[in-house]
């Protein structure tokens, strides 16, 4: 009931620092139309619930409507903030800890979003090689089409290396934390469960290798949706 009104009132106060007025003209030109969009919207937040519940080792322990509304109320944070993924994501974990664990559900988002983030890039990348060849764009916005393009595919080979080779990220910099002595009492044993949560991402396509093509699908239609 309390993220319901918190809901409803963040939901009030975006509207009124778009302009109540800028608004409902806006929704008069779309008429019925925005109907579909909205529907279009619920659509997309439900297929990245199913997508971050087939990240968990076992889905049967978040329910969907579970999922879909920490899914729903973490990117309305991240939306209405200018924090964007340093807060929805987080968020997400915090809705839905007490129903399956803080390192399950971080393991999950994790996984989950390293899938988003493989669909993001081919998108882009797709979308990129379609302006270039199908547009005389001109030459400087092709050269900054060039160096995205180019910072993209590194970024993503990058992010595979880490992933093949297990290179544990997290624990290097909870590692490097633990030098400040004002924040070693506070960590803790931090790093061991952070080990535990790396072992379920890197681990997790070798668990459940089947779930691979459901999980692509329902990215690729996220973005079709949108």
């Amino acid at each position: 009931m309390a993220a319901g009104a918190s809901g409803a009132l963040l939901f009030f106060w975006s509207i009124r620092a778009a302009g109540v007025s800028a608004v409902r003209d806006a929704i008069s030109r779309i008429g019925w139309w925005f109907v579909v969009i909205c529907l279009l919207g619920g659509v997309r937040y439900l297929l990245r619930a199913v997508a971050w519940r087939m990240c968990l080792d076992d889905p049967r322990r978040l329910s969907l409507s579970a999922a879909f509304t920490a899914a729903v109320m973490g990117d309305a944070l991240g939306n209405v903030t200018p924090f964007g993924v340093l807060v929805s994501e987080p968020s997400k974990v915090t809705f839905v800890r007490r129903r399956v664990g803080a390192g399950s559900a971080i393991s999950a988002v994790t996984i989950e979003n390293l899938f988003y983030i493989a669909s993001v890039v081919i998108v882009f990348v797709g979308g990129t090689c379609a302006l270039l060849l199908s547009f005389d764009v001109g030459t400087p916005l092709r050269r900054a089409a060039y160096a995205t393009f180019g910072g993209t595919v590194g970024l993503a080979l990058l992010l595979m290396v880490v992933l093949m080779r297990r290179v544990r990220v997290a624990s290097v910099f909870v590692r490097a934390l633990e030098s400040w002595p004002l924040l070693r009492p506070a960590l803790g044993n931090r790093r061991a469960d952070v080990a535990a949560i790396e072992n379920q991402v890197f681990g997790f396509m070798s668990r459940h290798p089947g779930r691979l093509p459901s999980l692509l699908a329902l990215e690729a239609a996220y973005h079709a949706t949108g």
